[in-house]
């Protein structure tokens, strides 16, 4: 399930009665009938200016402005269903009290969040929490209005892996933003009580029209929204291409690949995995007779500089670990045997290889615009790159994607110096760097018919 974090549009109560107590002692001495007009009309003055206060939503009080929209449903605990409606999501900064550390996160426009969520009194929890020297702001009587809600999109980011058992069932988490108490106490009366519950799952959903339906069934498939428009993301991925593009003296190109975020993140080594893979990938190829192609295969990219053997100095040096298979293509007359590695393979809930790369535009919806051209004049012509991926060099920072294989009946680790067949943003490299070539081809070579 996902859960989404939200933050309403409306914010708590304000106590706006002390701003106003000085007046009070001046009207003491009027006589009691003024004086219950005068405080009857002070009464709704009071109500008309909380009423005012609590129009003013949490997004303008944070002065915050909308970076995209979405249209969600709930599917709430039970299998009820609300219906789609927009939310405005925001980016806001977070960080830790009495800490400089900024977080940043979207959230979700959302009127209620959710109904009340009592605090836990002092004297439950205060001893124990300081003997384990954990410190808690929000401790006390009454039930505040939530203002923020961190979903699980979010939560699973920000954990540490603190985690300390509190007498009574409750359990203290540590995160990112300071540690958090979850779970129910077990002096907690369990008569007559109101639970909050807040288990959700969003939806995303498109507005389509009569037309949109019918598109739905050609190839000019549309991606669904996320977190940037596709237009931002592909506009990003692009002006990251164009920085990292390079031509090395042979003239061959060479790229980076677009991650998704300014620093490539820390993926787990996947090592494991590959591992296991291996064995089973071997087992296969030796039951089929295909080892020996498959193998060979591996020998002729080593040997033409596709791959290379991991330098011994870099054995040790973290790195991740791509498990590949073989995709058998009987009636191909060139590549009857193609290696093809697993980018979405991942440990636990950490991401993927692809989850860190954009994955760049929708190239199935160019297809029509190509077959529309075919129609223009009696003769096509077509034309096929040999291995065109494995042309297209990567930069040297983004080189140490490794996968294992057997040399001498060891296990080897090799590394690719070439665009890797099974990562997601490897046709969109391959689609720009055909374009920017055609590009700059000379106007007069470009003119001849």
């Amino acid at each position: 399930m996902l859960f989404r974090a939200l933050i309403p549009t409306t914010v708590p109560n304000f106590k706006t009665t002390p701003f106003f107590s000085p007046i009070f002692p001046s009207l003491r001495g009027l006589k009691d009938d003024k004086e219950k007009e005068t405080q009857s009309r002070l009464s709704d003055l009071l109500e008309f200016l909380r009423k005012e206060v609590e129009k003013k939503s949490t997004v303008e009080a944070l002065n915050l402005k909308s970076t995209s929209s979405e249209n969600i449903a709930h599917t709430l605990f039970g299998g009820a269903t609300t219906d789609a409606r927009c939310h405005k999501k925001y980016s806001v900064k977070l960080s830790p009290l009495g800490k400089g550390t900024l977080f940043e996160f979207d959230f979700l426009e959302q009127e209620v969040i959710c109904g009340n969520m009592p605090r836990l009194p002092k004297q439950q929890i205060l001893k124990e929490l300081k003997r384990y020297k954990i410190w808690i702001s929000d401790l006390g009587d009454g039930c505040p209005k939530i203002k923020m809600l961190l979903g699980s999109d979010v939560y699973s980011k920000v954990i540490t892996g603190g985690v300390k058992q509190l007498k009574g069932g409750l359990t203290a988490v540590n995160t990112k933003l300071d540690w958090t108490i979850c779970g129910e106490h077990a002096s907690s009366n369990n008569e007559n009580r109101e639970l909050s519950t807040m288990l959700t799952n969003s939806f995303f959903v498109q507005n389509l029209k009569v037309s949109d339906l019918w598109n739905l069934e050609t190839i000019g498939i549309t991606d669904d929204g996320r977190s940037l428009t596709k237009e931002i993301e592909d506009e990003l991925a692009r002006e990251q291409f164009l920085s990292d593009l390079s031509r090395n003296e042979e003239g061959r190109y060479s790229v980076g690949l677009p991650w998704t975020q300014k620093q490539p993140p820390e993926i787990p080594t996947n090592r494991h995995v590959a591992e296991t893979r291996l064995f089973s990938v071997t087992r296969k190829l030796r039951n089929l007779r295909k080892y020996h192609a498959y193998d060979q295969i591996f020998r002729d990219w080593l040997d033409e500089g596709i791959i290379e053997k991991v330098p011994e100095n870099d054995l040790y040096k973290r790195s991740h670990y791509l498990p590949h298979h073989p995709v058998f293509k009987s009636e191909s007359l060139t590549t009857q045997i193609r290696p093809v590695f697993d980018a979405l393979s991942k440990t636990g809930r950490a991401p993927s290889l692809n989850d860190c790369l954009f994955s760049g535009p929708n190239l199935i919806e160019q297809i029509p615009l190509v077959l529309l051209r075919f129609r223009e004049n009696a003769i096509g012509v077509t034309s096929d790159i040999k291995r065109a991926l494995l042309q297209i060099e990567l930069r040297e920072p983004d080189r140490d994607l490794r996968f294992l294989w057997w040399e001498n009946e060891k296990i080897q680790e090799f590394r690719h110096n070439r665009v890797v067949f099974g990562v997601t943003c490897s046709p969109y490299l391959l689609g720009v760097v055909l374009g920017y070539h055609l590009s700059h081809v000379p106007k007069e070579l470009r003119d001849c018919k």
